[in-house]
């Protein structure tokens, strides 16, 4: 059903920051007979109780809507689309301040594209079995191709990428890096985009001791819909910062009020991460790569 004022309200307000999140709760299972590997994952801000996921490359160009527990799942089609390796969703505002998903073709894994891309949906438009994107973005890394597969769009339209560094096969990770592309993206031209480069988010740092270096690669990523807060997942874990003290240096970074780690239940190949409609629970769920495993769809709360 479409939100009520109430839930509008809520949007609005969401805490700066949780104290306490609650443990981890299945609350579905996906259908991995179309969602085999779900990548990306984003929370309607239309129609309250839908989600909306990703696969990983491979899939073609689709989009997948569920309820909040991973059921009735339906298939759209993106039309003029043909992706790469897509790896991420989020759902930020589009030019008249309406809500549009991105879907972002940014995988890379030996980063060598020399052009990553966007593709932008009206959600309003997701009603039918096919959808033609309102922008797709052309986008390039200032540095040098990068791997990524977290994406994120804040409330003023600013769309951010946060890298995944480091080498899976030889269990090094590396500081993740954040980029930007301005809101000015929605009177551009169809040409390619440089993306900002704004700082490093050194995620082993703020691990060491805690598990493997493997598990502190960025897999993805959400802002809080009020926009002050950084939800970031690893294969392992997932932290959440204040968005505004993600890029501070490692030492002057304060655990419990700069950032905070949330103790997961590690799914298997987990990439996929969005906070609830106000901010306060969050959803994550599994690449699934184990045979005769289920995809568990998991819920946290903050209390």
């Amino acid at each position: 059903m479409l939100l009520s004022g109430l839930a509008q309200a809520q949007l609005k307000a969401s805490p700066n920051h949780c104290e306490r999140w609650s443990e981890p709760v299945t609350v579905g299972l996906l259908d991995t007979a179309l969602l085999p590997e779900a990548s990306g994952l984003a929370v309607s801000r239309l129609v309250e109780g839908r989600l909306y996921h990703i696969n990983d490359s491979d899939d073609g160009p689709y989009l997948y809507l569920t309820d909040t527990s991973g059921g009735a799942t339906r298939q759209v089609r993106i039309e003029r689309f043909t992706p790469s390796d897509t790896e991420a969703l989020a759902i930020g505002p589009c030019d008249d301040g309406q809500p549009c998903l991105f879907v972002g073709d940014i995988g890379d894994n030996n980063a060598v594209r020399d052009e990553i891309r966007l593709v932008v949906l009206r959600e309003r438009d997701i009603v039918a079995d096919r959808v033609v994107p309102y922008r797709q973005l052309r986008l390039r890394y200032p540095d040098g191709p990068r791997d990524a597969e977290a994406l994120a769009v804040d409330p003023a339209g600013n769309i951010y990428l946060l890298s995944k560094e480091g080498n899976p096969w030889r269990l090094r990770a590396e500081p993740a890096r954040l980029y930007r592309l301005a809101a000015g993206w929605k009177t551009s031209t169809d040409a390619v985009q440089t993306l900002e480069f704004l700082g490093v988010v050194d995620l082993p740092a703020l691990g060491r001791g805690r598990s493997s270096l493997l598990g502190w690669l960025a897999t993805g990523m959400d802002l809080s819909p009020d926009g002050e807060r950084l939800l970031v997942l690893t294969y392992e874990h997932a932290l959440e910062f204040i968005f505004a003290a993600a890029l501070k240096p490692v030492d002057e970074l304060v655990e419990g009020i700069d950032y905070r780690p949330i103790p997961l239940r590690r799914l298997p190949q987990q990439e996929a991460i969005a906070y609830s409609l106000d901010g306060r629970s969050f959803y994550y769920s599994t690449e699934l790569r184990i045979p005769f495993s289920t995809a568990e769809l998991v819920r946290l709360d903050c209390h």
